[in-house]
């Protein structure tokens, strides 16, 4: 028998597994959301020790992603449904969430730039500040519209 190639050597691949993999699905309205987040953040601050800065990170993207989604894709209606998968491993966090709302406008992510702070302290915006904590934490996330349904994909790693 003939072997070719160095020996020994394996696929990074093979050992990058994730350390927690899950699907989840929500319906817009009331503190669903909010029960979502908590069950998500749950488990990964109790599979992954000593990722305190990850888990946070994730925490404010997904808060981030899935208000939007609830706020704009379902112009705020309960009942939309929202799907997510997520895959933990030990550097990053992976996410595709799923919803059948209204697409992006021109089906295009928002661009990350900061809301103009400049002025007076009560004439400051309230809002506008979800997408660049999303590109800033989740740097290249991608969005496709497909039919009738959103999927967004994101990779949140610590900084």
């Amino acid at each position: 028998m003939q072997h070719e190639g160095p020996i020994n050597q394996a696929d990074p691949a093979f050992f990058d597994t994730p350390v927690l993999q899950d699907s989840f699905q929500c319906a817009t309205g009331g503190q669903n959301i909010r029960n979502l987040l908590t069950t998500i953040i749950g488990q990964i601050d109790a599979r992954c020790h000593g990722a305190d800065d990850l888990a946070r990170n994730a925490e404010i993207v997904l808060a981030e992603v899935l208000n939007n989604i609830e706020e704009h894709g379902y112009e705020g209606r309960a009942g939309g449904q929202i799907k997510l998968d997520l895959k933990v491993f030990d550097d990053r966090i992976t996410v595709q969430t799923t919803d059948f709302g209204q697409p992006m406008p021109g089906l295009q992510l928002p661009v990350q730039s900061l809301p103009d702070a400049n002025g007076a302290c009560e004439d400051l915006p309230e809002g506008g500040f979800g997408w660049f904590l999303i590109h800033t934490l989740a740097p290249e996330p991608d969005y496709k519209r497909r039919g009738r349904t959103n999927i967004l994909n994101f990779t949140i790693r610590n900084l």
